[in-house]
């Protein structure tokens, strides 16, 4: 196991070596000519087909730019499932013919809401003037301190004399979340939330592997229910 655990650190470290010479190759690239920075040319690197973009595969993530899956390369694509983790990255036409060929596409609208959500945490975070988890960290910190307690006593009640000791992953959490684990927390209940609400809402409407008509149908009813609730559905 030692052996194996350090050529497992040998070659992290032989990516992060080969990572910091890209960059400098970017960098050298990009002051010496009108190009935006690349890392093609690169020494012992393996140049990919001009055809990438078609290449077989299982999951396709599109995260650059809009309108990069048109009619001619939805009908040309290789692959089982489309992310769009960019805004609008698929056409309506490509759309369509995405759909004909029974590709599943994760629409803009779920996949790529993580950053907005976040965003919205922070705008919350501004109204209160304080960051999440400062109010409460020492609550949280003495009150699970004052549960390890309660369990000893109740033990030694029993006649079971023994030491609660947390683990460190409890100890962890007894010090109280951070903002980054709140922050982590709340973006994942929100998005798999939204996604369980999609999914059940393209089985209502029985409307397949259609899941971005779901989700305009799940942010659709989401408004309604504000209207309505405040009186102003007609």
């Amino acid at each position: 196991m030692p052996k194996r655990r350090n050529e497992d650190k040998i070659k992290r470290y032989q990516r992060k070596i080969r990572k910091m010479e890209q960059e400098k190759y970017k960098i050298i690239i990009y002051s010496s000519s009108s190009d935006s920075g690349s890392v093609k040319g690169f020494e012992g690197a393996k140049e990919a087909p001009a055809e990438l973009l078609y290449e077989k595969c299982d999951i396709f993530v599109f995260s650059a730019k809009e309108k990069t899956v048109n009619e001619t390369v939805a009908a040309k694509v290789n692959c089982k499932i489309i992310a769009e983790a960019a805004n609008g990255p698929t056409t309506p036409a490509g759309d369509k013919v995405l759909r004909k060929r029974n590709i599943l596409v994760l629409p803009d609208l779920l996949t790529n809401a993580g950053g907005v959500t976040v965003s919205y945490f922070e705008y919350l975070k501004n109204l209160n003037h304080v960051s999440f988890g400062k109010l409460s960290i020492k609550f949280w910190r003495d009150s699970n301190t004052a549960l390890l307690d309660s369990v000893e006593q109740s033990l030694k009640k029993a006649c079971v004399d023994a030491k609660i000791t947390p683990t460190e992953a409890f100890r962890s959490v007894m010090s109280g979340a951070s903002e980054v684990h709140i922050v982590n927390s709340g973006l994942e209940y929100s998005m798999t939330n939204a996604c369980q609400n999609v999914m059940k809402a393209a089985q209502k409407h029985k409307l397949g592997i259609d899941l971005r008509t779901a989700a305009y149908v799940t942010a659709i009813e989401k408004i309604f229910t504000t209207f309505d609730e405040h009186g102003l559905a007609i």
